[in-house]
């Protein structure tokens, strides 16, 4: 009984000094994303990899509770896969465990680990016929657009002010197809693995 007793002591004093830090709540947050793309091109026609490195800002809307967060976030992307463009529109919701690591009087260091899963929704467009003739005509791939499902994880830290504010950094995983196309005249697949650094800024009301 003395055991479950400590536990609930323990529970409600971890609780109290949450609160005091604002531990719950409705947040508004901005990232600055620095992303490496490592894409591949694969079709009936041509087959080649692409590494490219783009800087983006994301945004976010969530509730924290606690320990726990839930929030969507959205960005875009513009991706060249010569002689395509890809415009990406990414749509993601993210859960993640954010237990306190350290606290002081006015601010608490947090671990974050999460997952994350969406859809982007992707443009093909601003082909180029100089460089392949006219294999996009015979693909109809001219502004092709298609939604697409995108997933991974994330891991980072996050200091957290008494007065609603916090700052993050970290590391996001995504993986998924930006396009895929299959007709009588071939087909057309775009994969892409991104690797994000991020830092953030939140603000909780």
């Amino acid at each position: 009984m003395r055991r479950y007793i400590g536990l609930i002591l323990i529970l409600l004093s971890t609780l109290s000094m949450a609160e005091e830090l604002k531990g719950k709540g409705f947040f508004l947050g901005v990232d600055l994303e620095r992303i490496n793309v490592e894409g591949t091109y694969s079709s009936k026609l041509y087959n080649f990899e692409n590494d490219e490195s783009y800087t983006r800002p994301a945004f976010k809307v969530g509730y924290q509770y606690y320990f726990t967060r839930v929030y969507f976030k959205y960005s875009q992307l513009q991706e060249d896969y010569v002689p395509y463009d890809v415009d990406s529109d990414s749509y993601e919701a993210n859960v993640e465990y954010i237990p306190i690591l350290y606290r002081a009087d006015s601010y608490a260091i947090r671990l974050m680990v999460g997952a994350s899963i969406g859809y982007t929704d992707n443009e093909m467009k601003d082909l180029d016929p100089s460089s392949i003739g006219n294999v996009h005509e015979a693909l109809g791939l001219n502004d092709y657009s298609q939604k697409k499902a995108i997933y991974g994880f994330q891991l980072g830290v996050m200091m957290e002010l008494s007065v609603g504010l916090s700052a993050e950094l970290g590391y996001r995983y995504r993986e998924g197809n930006l396009l895929e196309f299959d007709d009588d005249s071939g087909d057309i697949t775009v994969e892409t693995k991104r690797k994000q650094y991020y830092m953030g800024l939140n603000y909780m009301f």
